[in-house]
């Protein structure tokens, strides 16, 4: 905890550029992490519908792939004036491609999917808020 203290300082002064440089690259390295973990769970969830989790891997990369590319595009399109708070909506659609993307790969009632999506989405959400603190304690004291 002492050690917390002293780093802060140094984070509030000057060295923020370079804290903001060291979360930014653990945080590509916490999804580096998350991406497999996130196609375990679709694989608990969906394993009688494909029983290897090299499939569900592959879903995972395209299911990431759409989200990286939207914040990419929602995170362009949020600098102009008028479209400053577009950002907001991206959990949203990303929820719903889940939501659609499950239905379309697996082809389970919408009930059943919507079930599987929710709890599929709060579990990867716990792990990205964990690992994300994880990322940010180990920032601080690397830093």
């Amino acid at each position: 905890n002492m050690y917390i203290v002293r780093q802060e300082p140094r984070i509030g002064t000057g060295g923020e550029r370079e804290f903001r440089h060291l979360m930014l690259k653990g945080a590509s390295y916490m999804m580096f992490v998350l991406m497999p973990f996130f196609g375990f769970l679709v694989y608990l969830f969906y394993r009688k519908h494909q029983p290897h989790y090299i499939g569900m891997l592959v879903y995972s990369l395209h299911y990431h792939s759409f989200a990286f590319l939207l914040f990419t595009i929602l995170s362009l399109l949020s600098r102009l004036p008028m479209l400053s708070m577009i950002l907001l909506s991206a959990p949203v659609v990303v929820g719903l491609y889940l939501f659609s993307s499950l239905r379309t790969v697996f082809r389970q009632r919408w009930g059943l999917t919507l079930v599987k999506g929710v709890m599929i989405g709060a579990a990867h959400i716990a792990s990205a808020a964990v690992l994300f603190l994880l990322t940010a304690f180990l920032s601080v004291m690397v830093f």
